[in-house]
């Protein structure tokens, strides 16, 4: 690829990749003005600046993923926990999706049932801001993206559920910009 450079005074111009391992983080550019400099004489320099920024940014990749790992473990953990601790269903159900959306960070988790005799979708648990209004809410397999869901037993992303023309608005609840995920429980 090639830079182009709005600045016209710049004399010397050097681009670096900014990589570890594999892993490109970027790229650094060091240009100048000034004539009597040529930044050719100073690539060791800088491409050892480049390296050294590309391991911080790599230690910072890691401890990012460990961090996420650790978050993983500690849900698994406290789940079963609650699974041990509790022959309660609603108590563990709700713990389960309450530990869900701290990991995903989600604004609210929906567990529908399905009802084989009437082909329904029973939502039996969730952590919602409008669990008042959502409360005893039936959907029929094939029905928005959730009963499509379980209609195909293929989970789904939407970007914009808001936009989507299968998605489903239940009355109560806003009709914000949103993205969904929906999986099937087999």
């Amino acid at each position: 690829p090639r830079i182009v450079l709005e600045d016209k005074e710049i004399k010397s111009l050097i681009c670096l990749p900014i990589r570890f391992r594999g892993d490109v983080y970027g790229c650094g550019a060091f240009g100048t003005m000034d004539t009597s400099v040529n930044l050719q004489s100073k690539l060791a320099i800088l491409q050892v600046f480049c390296n050294q920024l590309a391991i911080s940014m790599h230690k910072v990749r890691l401890k990012d993923e460990l961090t996420l790992k650790n978050m993983e473990l500690e849900s698994l953990y406290e789940t079963s926990m609650a699974v041990s601790s509790s022959l309660e269903m609603q108590q563990v159900l709700d713990s389960i999706l309450g530990k869900a959306s701290e990991l995903v960070k989600a604004d609210a988790v929906y567990l529908f049932q399905i009802d084989k005799n009437t082909t329904n979708l029973h939502l039996i648990s969730s952590v919602s801001p409008y669990a008042n209004v959502l409360g005893g809410l039936t959907i029929r397999v094939g029905e928005g993206i959730t009963g499509i869901v379980a209609q195909t037993r293929e989970g789904m992303l939407i970007e914009r559920a808001d936009k989507d023309s299968r998605s489903l608005h239940v009355p109560g609840t806003p009709d914000d910009p949103s993205s969904l995920i929906s999986v099937p429980l087999k």
